[in-house]
Parts: C-alpha cells; structure tokens; sequence
C-alpha cells in the first residue's frame, strides 16, 4: 500500500534580500492565481485528464509556506519546524491526500510588479509542466487525473518569488479528528466516499517520529519527500463467512458509501497519518484520498 510521492524543486539562485511587495492588490492576486490554474487545465486537457478547480483554502496555507521560504531563503518542501507538506495542510485543516509542486526564482533585483509576476509565475509554470521523462515529477503531479482541486501559493519581493501548486484529491470526507492526541488513546475514523462509482479498499496508519527544527543548510539539502515506511493496514471488514488470507475478517465497518474505523494511538509519540485507500469500480489497484494527520506527544 505505500505510495511514496517523488515531488522535485526547481530553483533558480539569484540572491537573497527580502523585503516587502505592497503593489500587488488583492483581485489582482486571485487573478494570478487562476491564470496559473487555466494553465494546468489546458496542460490537462491535452492530457485528455479532467480539470481541477481552484481551491481558496488550499492557497492561502500554501501562501504561507511561500511566505516562509522567501523570508528565510531556502526552498523546500519542508519547513523550519521539518514538517513535511501533508503535515502542514492537515494540521492547517485540509485532509484530502496532497502532492505539492515548488518552483522558486532568487534575485537581488527583482522588479515587484503585476507584469513582472505574471511573467515569473508563467515561467515557474512553463519549467515544471516543461520536465521530460524520467525527471519529470512536476510536470507527472501537474497531470495526474485522480486530482481533483488545486491552490496556487506565492510570495515575491525584491528578494525573488516562491511558488507553489498544490494539489488535492477530494473523494471523501472525514468527520474531525483530533490534530493532537495523548499517547495510548484512540482515534474514530469515520467518513464517506463522495462520489459514485468508487468504493472503500483499505484504511492505511503511517507513523513517523515527530519532526525536529531544521537547520537551512539542512533544508537546501532536503530533495523530494514521501510517506514513511511504517504502515500499518486495516481492511474491511467481510462476511462472517469470509476470510482474508491471513485468517482475518477485517475491521472497517462499511455501510454503503460510509465507513468507520477505531484507530488505536499506542504509546509511541510521534505524528500517525490516516490514508484512506479508494478503488474504482472497474479496477482493483487503489489510490490515496487522505492525508489526515495526528501528532501524539
């Protein structure tokens, strides 16, 4: 069941003062950010994938971490705190399964201008959708068709621009979880798959230990980032007459498009990542949903 998600950075160093871009209004800002997602739409559609829509919530926590990055200097997926993307969407309160594009432009001159974002945002785009095989993560994450919504993040100065697209899959919806638990607790996963035609295959628990301050020479270090290795699986739950190969029934009780699962917190502090696992209809191989993360400390 585990996916790692090989996501690449593309940078262009240039320098690195900072200071503040006070031109740009609002509406002006929306405006940008659809035109970067028009152009993954028309990257999609000759991909014979389907659109994405525009998310609000997925831009502004994306902003953040933009805003982050441009004032420290660094580009990287993950943050001061070292914590990974999907740690920093969940925890901002979006759950969906995330997969994040970064693209940066580092300068000592960089004019801040409606006109001179608009171009850098279009070249940042036209670099990533631009990749080739087998180094083409960006551009694999820009066409990926089980996406369904996308925000788009910035920040620029004089210092350069930061630029993320990050996109979501949003087939279910969970009630609330917890964003912090105490050790030896539990969790009740309970949720529903939103659309037809797809159908629960499994419910994944990855542990990490909890993230530590990162240093920036440790940041410029950091590449592509991805699911940890500890995964633990929970099935649904079959018929009283039925078995899996191991001699379990499973335990995901589901009932039409609904499901819950009680999932066990053990001692072991650290941040647990809820994944909940859907298959098409007409296919057995299973894609990620969730991203719902719990940090036990």
């Amino acid at each position: 069941m585990r996916l790692i998600c090989g996501i690449s950075l593309l940078s262009v160093l240039l320098g690195n003062q900072t200071v503040s871009a006070r031109d740009l209004t609002e509406k002006s800002i929306r405006e940008l950010r659809l035109m970067v997602v028009e152009f993954i739409n028309q990257d999609r559609k000759k991909a014979s994938a389907p659109p994405v829509a525009y998310s609000e919530s997925l831009s502004l926590l994306a902003d953040q971490h933009c805003r982050e990055m441009l004032r420290e200097g660094y580009t990287s997926h993950w943050n001061r705190a070292g914590w990974k993307p999907y740690m920093r969407y969940s925890q901002g309160g979006i759950t969906d399964h995330t997969s994040e594009n970064i693209s940066s432009m580092n300068s000592t001159r960089f004019e801040v201008s409606f006109d001179s974002v608009k171009a850098e945002l279009t070249a940042r785009h036209e670099g990533l959708i631009g990749e080739e095989p087998p180094y083409d993560s960006h551009r694999r994450n820009i066409l990926d068709p089980h996406h369904t919504h996308v925000g788009v993040g910035m920040a620029y100065s004089t210092a350069g621009l930061r630029m993320i697209q990050i996109f979501a899959r949003q087939y279910v919806s969970l009630e609330p979880i917890p964003r912090k638990q105490e050790p030896s607790s539990g969790v009740q996963l309970k949720g529903k798959v939103l659309q037809p035609g797809y159908q629960l295959q499994a419910i994944s628990v990855f542990y990490e230990p909890l993230p530590e301050e990162m240093s920036l020479a440790k940041l410029m270090g950091t590449y592509s980032y991805g699911l940890p290795g500890d995964e633990r699986i929970y099935r649904t739950r079959l018929p009283s007459i039925m078995r899996y190969a191991d001699g379990t029934r499973g335990s995901v009780e589901v009932r039409g498009r609904s499901f819950s699962q009680t999932i066990k917190i053990p001692s072991r502090r650290g941040v647990y990542t809820l994944v909940v696992w859907l298959e098409k209809d007409s296919e057995t191989k299973g894609f990620m949903t969730t991203n719902a993360t719990v940090f036990v400390e």
